[in-house]
């Protein structure tokens, strides 16, 4: 067979091809190995992966400073405020006299109200204010001492709406101290309307008073804050349940629920006098009650204040005793004859709430009539008195219909910008009163019905239409309270000869009078004793001797026979003189503050104070 001739492609095909992917490979080597094919232009130039970070950093240092450099131009702000307040007056604005006659009366200017108090659904409790720094009377008595009883009715106590079965009474010894200040209730309803309350819940409504006292220590020093229960003869029931359902517009009350808080409200309403200044309990023995005074305030008329003017019972005067002479710094500066006018419209307002148009015209008339009335006083007066008088004839056709009880829910808005607000430490040093001989200061916050009890459609928080109460904040501290000790002892007699005792007499305040017997005492002995003394004449001429408690609660430590007393005796207005040594008894004790003290015998029995005790004796 004849060979085929091949031609020299198919030669060397597969030589080319073999070339063609060596060249293939030696560009990728040196493409994807010695080099990186990642590359980006930057301000004209190559710039790759490993140099591009701190490209960019120099750049944005370039562009900073660049910047800095940079001075703004001025921008002319123009105000539109001058030309704004020129509009209001038109006339003026275009330049025309004032002579010439507006042909239409101009609105009155926009006032500025400041930021929009919250809206329903968005309210939330208002802070309570504190009281002011309080003031105190303090005094040792045996009072007559009646268990509170729980109100029911709506009524204060004594008018039979307290209950009926109190607990029984008893007597006893008490250090009493009467922590009084002022509470400022113009203040508060200014809290409760930026807070946005309605007008018919800002008057603030006492629920109670918290009252502590701290005690200052040996080393001057006070201890920490202290809960004092206060005397109260009358308090609250307890605070209703409130149940609180969905309903297709939201959260709210049950009918129920609403019954009881409506008959609370007004129990509470009519028991504000006891509940701001409940009244002290009967004194049997020793200091009358007197409550601190507070400048520029009238008790008696606070008392009206807080009454219901609907409700005949409701405003009954309360026996008073007269008050000390405690005054702090006046809590106001008198008022302008204008700022009087303008009270005075604000009540004729209140009297027009209360539909008393005849009280209304009267006083709308002296309005009037006073100094420092104005002209839009004068407009004002002419309106009440106008309304008053349709308002008259209306209620003569029948047209409106009488006043109820419910009307007065803050109806007659709080006048006087402060309230007394007042609490009693009255309770006997074993129950954890006021100590004989201590020294303590006291302070108070005052706690106010919560006006969203159960209206949870109002309020942001849901759990804030539960809450009964809110608490506000603490008083400064008062000044400091010295309780006068009930209970003194001096060192009568001992024996050189006999150092292992000696004689003490014991004075102790019993039921109002000043009681005294010795007692001989030893070494770790307690000092005192029990023993009957006469403290009253009975009404058939004999004495009443009932056995009283001497013990002092101090303990003997030492008794030396052997200690040489100096006395001291005053030379001129600043110096002294020293008397030459004398042998006496001195007696070493613990005191019931735990106080290492001593006493003398040639220092007690010619001392002004045995002298002044045993006078008092009875």
């Amino acid at each position: 067979m004849a060979k085929q001739s091949v031609n020299i492609v198919e030669r060397h095909v597969e030589k080319v091809v073999l070339a063609l992917c060596a060249a293939v490979l030696a560009a990728s080597v040196v493409r994807y190995l010695v080099s990186t094919p990642n590359t980006v232009e930057m301000d004209g130039e190559v710039v790759q992966p490993n140099t591009i970070d701190d490209r960019i950093r120099d750049a944005g240092r370039a562009l900073k400073e660049q910047y800095a450099r940079v001075e703004p131009d001025e921008v002319e702000v123009v105000d539109f405020v001058p030309p704004l307040r020129a509009a209001s007056s038109p006339l003026a604005y275009a330049n025309l006299g004032a002579e010439l006659r507006s042909p239409v009366s101009f609105l009155a200017p926009v006032p500025d109200i400041g930021d929009a108090p919250p809206r329903v659904g968005e309210i939330r409790l208002a802070a309570v204010a504190a009281p002011s720094k309080p003031l105190v009377t303090v005094g040792r008595s045996t009072v007559h001492l009646v268990p509170p009883v729980v109100l029911v009715g709506g009524a204060k106590p004594g008018s039979g709406n307290a209950a009926a079965v109190p607990a029984a009474a008893f007597e006893t010894d008490v250090n009493w101290v009467t922590v009084a200040a002022l509470f400022d209730q113009q203040q508060q309803i200014s809290i409760c309307k930026k807070a946005g309350y309605k007008a018919g819940r800002r008057n603030p409504y006492v629920v109670g008073v918290d009252l502590q006292r701290r005690e200052r220590q040996v080393g001057g020093a006070f201890s920490k804050w202290v809960d004092v229960k206060p005397y109260a003869p009358t308090v609250l029931p307890e605070f209703p349940q409130v149940e609180i359902v969905e309903s297709r517009k939201g959260p709210t009350v049950t009918q129920s629920t609403r019954d009881r808080i409506r008959d609370f409200f007004g129990l509470l309403r009519d028991s504000q006098g006891d509940l701001f200044r409940p009244m002290f309990p009967e004194v049997k023995y020793g200091a009358e009650w007197l409550y601190p005074k507070l400048e520029g305030t009238d008790i008696p008329a606070l008392d009206r204040e807080l009454c219901n003017p609907l409700k005949a019972d409701a405003c009954e005067e309360r026996a008073y005793p007269p008050q000390t002479d405690l005054a702090p710094p006046p809590p106001d500066k008198p008022k302008t004859d204008t700022e009087l006018v303008e009270d005075e419209l604000v009540r004729a307002r209140v009297l027009f709430q209360l539909r008393q148009w005849e009280a209304v015209i009267d006083l709308a008339e002296a309005i009037k009539k006073m100094p420092g009335v104005r002209a839009n006083h004068i407009q004002k007066a002419d309106r009440l008195i106008e309304d008053g008088e349709q308002k008259e004839r209306d209620e003569a056709l029948g047209r409106t219909k009488a006043p109820t009880e419910d009307d007065t829910d803050d109806v007659v808005q709080r006048r006087s910008r402060y309230q007394v607000v007042w609490a009693h430490d009255a309770e006997a040093a074993a129950g954890g009163g006021a100590v004989s001989g201590r020294t303590y200061q006291y302070r108070m916050r005052v706690k106010l019905y919560n006006r969203y009890i159960a209206v949870p459609e109002d309020v942001a928080d849901r759990g804030d239409a539960e809450r009964a109460y809110v608490v506000g904040e603490w008083s400064p501290p008062s000044e400091d309270v010295n309780v006068q000790p009930d209970t003194e002892f001096f060192l009568t007699s001992g024996s050189v000869n006999n150092a292992s005792t000696a004689k003490v007499t014991v004075f102790k305040w019993y039921e109002g009078v000043w009681v005294s017997h010795s007692f001989s005492v030893a070494v770790d002995e307690l000092i005192g004793g029990g023993a009957k003394e006469a403290v009253r004449e009975l009404a058939d001429g004999a004495l009443d001797k009932p056995y009283i408690d001497f013990y002092t609660g101090s303990t003997v430590v030492d008794i030396d026979d052997d200690y040489e007393y100096r006395a001291r005796r005053r030379k001129g207005r600043v110096g002294f003189e020293v008397d030459s040594p004398k042998p006496t008894i001195a007696l070493v004790y613990l005191d019931d503050e735990g106080t290492l003290r001593q006493r003398t015998v040639a220092a007690d029995r010619p001392s002004p104070q045995y002298k002044k005790f045993k006078e008092i004796v009875f």
